[in-house]
């Protein structure tokens, strides 16, 4: 026969096991829900990992069509820059073939008769 010492003990370590299983499982649940909730973080943290590399791509894109347009207009400058250039020598040239002109005789107001 079991005495009343033992079974009372038996009952006092059923009753830790059973609080102790209790404190495990409010444990275990406690960890479940912080695995979820972590979970759902690093699901949004790929979302948005997604979204900004979509973003750096636009982004990207964009400024190697700003280089592109800038690059052209740049060339297109520099055309214009040479253009005027050829224009001005041209001037300098016409000039300085009416002062050549004028010193073979061309008399002053007369544009259009040159004196031999």
């Amino acid at each position: 026969m079991i005495s009343r010492v033992d079974r009372d003990k038996a009952r006092a370590l059923l009753t830790d096991a059973e609080d102790d299983v209790r404190l495990l499982t409010t444990s275990r649940s406690a960890t479940l829900a912080r695995l979820e909730t972590s979970r759902l973080e690093r699901d949004a943290c790929i979302e948005k990992v997604k979204v900004l590399t979509r973003a750096v791509e636009r982004t990207s894109k964009a400024v190697t069509r700003a280089k592109q347009v800038y690059s052209a207009s740049t060339s297109m400058n520099k055309d214009v820059i040479e253009a005027q250039n050829k224009l001005d020598d041209a001037r300098i040239e016409l000039e300085s073939a009416g002062d050549d002109i004028q010193l073979l005789g061309r008399k002053s107001g007369d544009n259009h008769t040159i004196f031999i």
